[in-house]
């Protein structure tokens, strides 16, 4: 769909490194799944965390990733 989303096996990986390789590059890769309301459901695996999103809307799809992406260097500087 776009690059940084990879699909597979049933599953979603995102390479945020992918959308802003300069800006995103060294956030950890969550493995999990990604509706199209704006729903993530990911798992990090050497984190050992789960996050879960649901903006209820298609439109808000874009906001539902810069939440996660904040979500994600959160994460990675724990």
């Amino acid at each position: 769909m776009r690059p940084g989303i990879h699909y597979g096996a049933g599953a979603v990986t995102i390479r945020f490194g992918e959308f802003m390789p300069g800006a995103l590059r060294g956030l950890p890769e969550p493995v999990g799944g990604l509706g199209l309301t704006a729903a993530h459901l990911f798992f990090y695996p050497q984190q050992q965390a789960h996050v879960v999103l649901n903006l209820h809307s298609t439109r808000a799809m874009g906001a539902s990733f810069r939440t996660h992406i904040a979500i994600a260097r959160l994460l990675a500087t724990n």
